[in-house]
This record gives C-alpha cells, structure tokens and sequence, in this order.
C-alpha cells in the first residue's frame, strides 16, 4: 500500500501495488492486477466476499494529502478468478466508497450468515460495520448499536472474547491521557474551511463547556493559521471571552466540513449474537496512551482470550507534545468479555517505543507463540510465549 500526507494526491507514488509471491521469498510487482488508484492508503483486507472461491480486497483510504479531516476514497476489488481485480466498490459498496480516515480493516461474519462483513475503524468515524447480503454491502453500524462510538481509533481486532460463539470487536483509541477528551454530552468538533478569507482552508478544534463550542488552540496558536484573529481580538482576555461562532463567524462555520468525536476510550465491543454490540471501556491502564495494536490471545494457558495491546505516538505537534506514556501491557480475560491488566514485571511485556503495531507470529519447529512490535525508526521486538504468563519474554 502507498499512503503518506507529503506528496499532492496526484503524485505518481501514491499509484497502489500488488507484488505476487513467486516462492522462496520472491516477489515481483503484477502491474496488471489492480486497476488504477490514487489514495492515500494505510491498510487492506482478504476475504472471499462472493463465495466464488478466490480472494477479494477491501483498500481503506487513510487520509487526503493537504485536505484533513476530508475523506478519501476507498475500494473493494472483485477478484475474476484470474488475479485481475476489478473496482465494484460504486455497485457493490457506495457507503464504503468514502467512509472517513480509515485507519483499519477487518473481514468476520459477525451475524453468524457464513459470509464475511466489513468491520472499519478510522479517524473521526466510529467502529464501522458493513453487512454482508450476497456480496453487497450495506452500513449497518446504527444497527448495530455502534452509532455513538465515533472517536480516533487506531486498530480493530475481532474474536469470541465471551466463548459465546459469535464474534466479539477489540478498538485501539487515542486513550485519556490527552487534552482531547469527548463523550455524548461534550464533543470534540473539527471544522475544516477557508476561515480567513485567503483561498486555503484552516482546520478548527473545538471544544464544548457550558453548552458553548470553545477553541481548543489558544489565541496565539490560532493566529498563526488565521491571522485576521489578531485584529479581531487584539487582546487575549477578548479571545478568551469570545466563542467557536464569534471567532470565525457562524456563516463560515455552516459552510465548513464539520465532524465530531464523541468516545475517545479503548474498548471491547460484545457481540449479542444477532449482530449487535455492547461497549465496553478497557480499564485505565489501557488509557494512558494511544492503543496502535491489539493481540487476542490466550496468554496464562487457562483457555480464556486475553488482549495483548500497545501503542504511543511520537509524531504529535509540539504544542501537543507526543504520547510516550505507553508501555505495553497484557489484560487478562476472564471468558466473559472483562479484562483485568497485570503489571509488566510479571507478563515481561514491556514495549515503550513509538509503537505502530503488534502481530502474533509462531516461530521455530515448534510454532512458539511470538508476539512481534513494530517501533518507528526503530528496530522491532519479539516476545516469546512459553508456559504461563511469566514466560513471556523479549528476544
């Protein structure tokens, strides 16, 4: 996948690649598979979606270079049978065409039909499903009880988390260490428009308190993008008195793309057996920093699914400052969705860098359990599992 916010969208290198595997480790790049995409890309999915025995793909778009929050657009290929893959996403899925800033894709029956749906998380969006009805998709997520989770999530897992036997959603989130905290009744808003008059358009945070919509920059970093703001109030007790409306004008605000977040936990979402889910938070130690990977595994061999999650993010604005409060850690499950987190002396697991992901790999002639993080500009680690859980422990 070819996906960055450094080049124009136009640009050559975000043209997607499929590289097919000629064994023994070769791969060569098959220029006839896909049909021509631009879009900034971070993840893909395989499944079978028209049960005609080959692989199809699902492409989320992750962002439009130049143009945030905007959504980008996103693909299902239909495999013919011969490797080629065919754009059907306006004939098969036109809700998932420009779903948001998807950050991550999974395929699971979660309706218990024998056919794979389409799970999305992403930026601005919440937990997404996509029903499966003979290969056609349908944005089920108000049905499924999912509406209200719009956050920033990072990474979804799905697996039976309750032995219910129907499967159950893992979401990464930004987490409650940060100063973008949202629920129901306080929203985070981003506006994105041509606040200022000078032909680009400026992106807008805003906060609620006292049922007012607050900027959540402080005067001097907003005048930076929006430099009227200056003349308009030249002091910073008349910002501070000023709301989201008299700042930027309720006619701008109208015109702009607006979006909200309104859970910005990490969360396990149990699947009812008909297809709906029940939210439910992970524990505080899971909040302190971004969630990026989410590993269901069984970890103290008692045959019950545990979690196994990392995350932080180091590439934050400096008025932000980065997220680094994160260490990995390891929530053990109890078989009936609730998880409860042990400390790292006694797991082993302990990833503090700019984690972006986590795998479960089995190596060696025995497939050992081998959790493998991926750091940014960083070597990766590797965990092996062996009995229980104090034999986990880094490579």
């Amino acid at each position: 996948m070819a996906g960055s916010n450094q080049q124009d969208i136009r640009s050559s290198l975000f043209t997607q690649r499929m590289y097919r595997n000629e064994g023994q480790g070769r791969f060569v790049e098959a220029t006839d598979a896909l049909p021509p995409m631009t879009t900034s890309a971070q993840r893909a999915a395989v499944a079978d979606i028209d049960n005609d025995g080959d692989p199809d793909i699902y492409l989320g778009g992750r962002q439009t270079p130049a143009h945030y929050p905007f959504a980008p657009r996103s693909y299902l290929l239909v495999n013919d049978g011969k490797g080629h893959f065919a754009d059907a996403t306006p004939q098969l899925a036109p809700s998932a065409m420009g779903p948001g800033m998807v950050t991550d894709v999974r395929f699971a029956d979660i309706d218990g039909d024998h056919d794979p749906d389409l799970l999305l998380s992403g930026e601005w969006m919440p937990i997404s499903v996509f029903g499966n009805n003979g290969g056609r998709f349908e944005n089920i997520t108000a049905q499924c009880g999912l509406a209200k989770t719009v956050g920033w999530w990072n990474t979804l897992s799905a697996a039976d988390l309750d032995g219910d036997g129907d499967v159950d959603l893992m979401g990464g989130n930004l987490g409650w260490n940060s100063k973008f905290k949202a629920d129901e009744e306080h929203p985070l808003h981003v506006y994105w428009a041509d606040m200022d008059g000078n032909g680009r358009s400026d992106i807008v945070l805003a906060k609620e308190k006292a049922g007012k919509q607050l900027p959540v920059r402080g005067r001097e970093c907003s005048s930076q993008q929006c430099p009227m703001i200056m003349q308009r109030f030249p002091t910073y007790e008349a910002f501070a008195n000023a709301d989201l409306s008299a700042i930027y004008t309720p006619e701008r605000l109208e015109k702009a793309l607006h979006l909200t977040a309104t859970h910005m936990r990490s969360a396990v979402f149990l699947n009812d057996g008909s297809g709906s889910f029940a939210t439910h938070d992970l524990p505080v130690q899971a909040q302190l920093a971004p969630i990026q990977g989410i590993l269901p595994m069984d970890v103290n061999s008692d045959g019950r699914l545990d979690l196994v999650v990392a995350g932080n993010h180091w590439g934050a604005e400096v008025e932000t400052v980065r997220y680094d409060a994160g260490t990995g850690l390891v929530l053990l499950g109890d078989g009936k969705g609730n998880f409860a987190p042990t400390t790292i002396a006694r797991s082993g697991f302990f990833a503090w860098g700019n984690v972006k992901d986590i795998a479960l790999v089995r190596t060696g002639p025995d497939r050992v359990p081998t959790v493998v993080v991926a750091n940014n500009n960083d070597r990766p680690q590797a965990f092996r599992l062996g009995r229980g859980l104090s034999a986990l422990s880094a490579k």
